[in-house]
């Protein structure tokens, strides 16, 4: 993981009669776990990096934000949505901040291409649809599919926990291309209780998808 802002093309498959390639393009926004963080120390801070939010606690961090979700795959149908309840956790080190607020952040950037629209456009395509904001058409935003119960503030006290709603809706009228497999990222933003985002680890959750219908 790295603070880096950069941009991922991602690819997954679904299974019929052959093996389909689906292209889901991801802009990194503030979207990107925060894999460096700031640890308060009695004599000043250092800078510690992690992997997971429990390493980053087991390493001497103060914080951390762990996304916990009782399902990680989801079955899309159209004219429908889909509830997923997302658990949010701070894990809480030997000196842990107070509280942290977590924030959902929007726009979450992210395109979905079919099976057949990746194979008729070319990554170069895609990829500067996805910077110009000018979709190609039978491509789907799913930012547009995606809602939360809330977005934040979250507080959430030093070994404590917060649970709230991810709500998949997939309209009746969607584009008939939108077909194959894909994953919603669930980017998060978090702060200490001093209001600082570079102190606590976070790591992004997603929850993989296959349209059904």
């Amino acid at each position: 993981m790295t603070l880096n802002k950069n941009k991922k093309l991602l690819f997954a498959t679904t299974v019929s009669a052959v093996v389909l390639a689906t292209a889901l393009i991801l802009l990194a926004a503030n979207t990107v776990p925060a894999a460096v963080a700031q640890v308060k120390q009695p004599r000043g801070e250092i800078t510690l990096t992690s992997n997971t939010p429990e390493s980053f606690i087991t390493n001497g961090g103060n914080s951390s934000i762990q996304i916990e979700a009782p399902v990680t795959h989801v079955d899309l149908k159209k004219g429908t949505t889909t509830t997923v309840d997302i658990t949010l956790k701070h894990l809480a080190g030997k000196n842990p901040y107070p509280f942290v607020n977590v924030y959902i952040v929007s726009p979450f950037h992210e395109i979905f291409y079919s099976p057949a629209l990746t194979n008729a456009t070319t990554p170069q395509q895609r990829l500067l649809a996805a910077q110009t904001g000018s979709l190609i058409p039978g491509s789907v935003d799913l930012s547009t599919l995606v809602s939360y119960s809330e977005t934040g503030p979250i507080r959430i006290d030093a070994g404590g926990q917060h649970t709230i709603k991810m709500y998949i809706t997939v309209p009746d009228n969607i584009s008939p291309d939108f077909i194959g497999s894909g994953h919603f990222q669930i980017p998060l933003r978090v702060t200490d209780s001093d209001g600082n985002s570079n102190t606590v680890f976070w790591d992004n959750g997603r929850i993989d998808f296959t349209v059904v219908s």
